[in-house]
């Protein structure tokens, strides 16, 4: 993960004078998607997000999209060629994320904020409501920590239920990332549960959510996450979508 607040042209000219450090978009790929945007929001995404792969794993393998903007990992000069690791990318104004990983895997980064409470009833299921309780008791408790109580803009100050709803979001985003290779579904179909909270080794600002949904019966995936001072990041990994290239494409 990585947190910049620089604009796009000076991370641009760090990269250009540091080439041999990052690896940017190859001209030899296919996918007209994977070029360089010229300037702009989009260019300092492309950026930061090739300068965490190319730190990550150096030039081995570079970043393509397929048609749906789902990513994935081949081998420079032979898109047919692809990795032997899945990758799963996101970002929230100025924070990126990058997650690796044998399995199938999805990763999401949310800013702490109001939105997610203000479109909750688009994706709270009405089994959540002890979920999301708990949640906010837990997020209660961490106000030296976390944001609670401070200035969300116009939108006034964030509270430990806009936390929740946060982090409830986040993990239904990074479930999706997987669910969404073997079903069609929204990030709404997802229900979420609140494991018990392992006592060794770990704080409360730390955890693991059930995600399951009806359109995919009998699996389940455990969505881990961690409470950062700005946002919350959440990520999970299934050996039963360890090859997506032979999945239904199904649209984000």
């Amino acid at each position: 993960m990585w947190h910049t607040r620089k604009k796009a042209e000076e991370v641009l000219a760090s990269v250009q004078a540091h080439r041999h450090h990052v690896t940017l978009p190859h001209t030899d790929s296919a996918n007209q998607r994977d070029s360089l945007p010229r300037s702009g929001k989009r260019l300092l995404e492309r950026l930061c997000v090739n300068i965490l792969l190319s730190q990550t794993i150096g030039d081995a393998w570079a970043l393509t999209h397929d048609a749906m903007g789902r990513p994935s990992l081949y081998a420079p000069g032979n898109e047919k060629a692809a990795a032997p690791m899945q990758v799963s990318i996101s970002h929230t104004k100025d924070m990126y994320a990058l997650m690796l990983h044998p399995w199938q895997c999805g990763i999401d980064v949310e800013e702490w904020g109001t939105r997610a409470t203000a479109i909750s009833h688009r994706f709270v299921r009405a089994e959540e409501g002890e979920t999301l309780a708990q949640l906010t008791d837990s997020l209660s408790t961490l106000r030296p920590t976390l944001p609670i109580g401070q200035s969300s803009g116009s939108h006034g100050p964030i509270t430990a239920d806009d936390m929740a709803a946060t982090l409830l979001w986040s993990a239904k985003e990074a479930a999706y990332k997987v669910m969404n290779y073997h079903c069609q579904l929204t990030v709404g179909d997802i229900s979420l549960e609140l494991l018990p909270r392992p006592t060794a080794g770990t704080t409360a600002l730390q955890g693991t959510l059930n995600a399951s949904t009806p359109q995919w019966p009998g699996h389940t995936l455990h969505v881990h996450y961690m409470l950062l001072p700005t946002a919350a990041l959440t990520w999970t990994a299934d050996a039963s979508t360890n090859h997506p290239q032979t999945s239904s494409n199904i649209p984000k």
